[in-house]
């Protein structure tokens, strides 16, 4: 088995996966992007994050794809989760994130690069919960010259753990599919179900359609980038 953390992930994973086939490679960036994701929305909840559910697929970058329609609270009313999913799409799509992505992150950089860091985090944290989840990382980057440890070490440990537990587990993490979800032949950032030999499946995830487009979208993206190498 090979996991991918270094960056760019999508590019090792698809090196990889033509050389040892595709179900012995995952890229660990999903699952990082999904830990800060549901840190940032059980922040906002007040709960901690392990009682909160969804994903972060698509891309490890700007067409990152946050799973709204996912999202699960443990021990919160769906309504109060309905709010904030109002609230953190209200005038908002999926299809505007990756420009929005690149806009706030620019902004965070100007303010950092003129000095003004207290500013900039202020900045950062007065975003909705998915562009927080991916620009963060940045702020910690640029102002202390390399990402969380932490979060990087942890979807490491979860993806092994999963290889080596006994219970099947879904893993969101970066996969070369052929065709096997949403007709998607490429890299891309999937839910997929854990075995002891590789990953085994996609988890049956029906997203909405707009989230559909978004991560057809981020395939192609990736592809592009990818093009060559």
């Amino acid at each position: 088995m090979v996991i991918v953390q270094s960056n760019p992930v999508e590019l090792g994973v698809q090196t990889f996966a033509k050389r040892l086939g595709p179900r012995q490679v995952l890229g660990a960036g999903a699952l990082s992007d999904t830990l800060r994701l549901r840190a940032e929305i059980a922040a906002d909840l007040g709960v901690t994050r392990p009682r909160v559910n969804t994903f972060m697929l698509g891309q490890h970058g700007d067409h990152a794809v946050p799973m709204w329609s996912q999202l699960r609270v443990s021990g919160v009313p769906a309504a109060a989760v309905d709010a904030l999913c109002g609230k953190s799409r209200a005038g908002r799509t999926l299809a505007d994130f990756p420009n929005e992505s690149r806009t706030h992150k620019g902004r965070m950089l100007q303010l950092v690069k003129g000095g003004q860091i207290k500013e900039a985090y202020a900045y950062v944290k007065a975003l909705p919960a998915d562009l927080r989840a991916v620009i963060k990382p940045f702020f910690t980057h640029f102002t202390t010259g390399h990402t969380t440890e932490m979060a990087t070490a942890h979807a490491v440990v979860e993806i092994v753990r999963a290889f080596v537990g006994s219970e099947l587990r879904v893993i969101p993490a970066q996969v070369a599919l052929t065709g096997e979800w949403l007709d998607i032949h490429g890299v891309v950032a999937a839910p997929v179900i854990i075995g002891l030999d590789g990953w085994e499946s996609v988890y049956p995830l029906v997203p909405r359609p707009d989230e559909t487009e978004a991560i057809v979208t981020a395939a192609n993206a990736i592809a592009t980038a990818n093009a060559g190498c």
